[in-house]
């Protein structure tokens, strides 16, 4: 199934989350994970060729598998309201989803899946609750920081920005493509 992923956060800077779910996937692959950058020798990938599926596309955005320390993204928060996403899928990491720039960029498995809820009072940082709605809540910077950086965000503001900008809630599901839970 096609998961697709945005190239910028809320306030247009790069998120680099090709880059950051790239970091997150094993070095030496089992067959169900495909990194697309595979597809190209060592040699091409030092001048940055392997990106020749985006610009025959005419696509402007460049991952760049050479930034430093790049912490990587380990799962994603989305809606799910049907509850498509279930442990054993096979996910499909794409950029610029249902256009005609689309590109696939990983392929993963699907390892878990975990409800969450988060909420924001006003004035307060969020909470976050995994798996049901009275599990005993993450709500200190020290404890969502991690789940912040994990999820591909630089700081834990950024991630509060993403989701809940305001005082409300925000119902949805974790997808995990490693170990990593909560």
């Amino acid at each position: 199934m096609n998961l697709p992923f945005s190239t910028n956060y809320k306030d247009g800077q790069l998120n680099h989350f090709v880059e950051k779910i790239m970091a997150s996937l094993p070095s030496s692959k089992p067959t169900y994970y495909d990194n697309r950058f595979d597809e190209y020798s060592d040699d091409l990938i030092q001048y940055g060729q392997w990106i020749k599926p985006l610009s025959d596309k005419g696509v402007r955005y460049r991952p760049d598998m050479k930034l430093d320390n790049v912490l990587p993204k380990l799962h994603t928060f989305r809606r799910d309201e049907n509850g498509r996403w279930q442990a054993g899928k096979v996910i499909h990491a794409t950029l610029f989803n249902r256009t005609k720039f689309s590109w696939q960029f990983a392929i993963m498995p699907c390892i878990r899946v975990q409800p969450v809820l988060m909420t924001r009072e006003a004035h307060k940082r969020m909470e976050v609750r995994f798996g049901f709605a009275n599990a005993t809540p993450y709500s200190t910077e020290e404890e969502l920081l991690p789940i912040a950086i994990n999820d591909g965000f630089e700081n834990l503001d950024q991630f509060e920005e993403w989701f809940l900008p305001k005082p409300g809630q925000w119902d949805g599901r974790i997808i995990h493509w490693t170990q990593k839970v909560y």
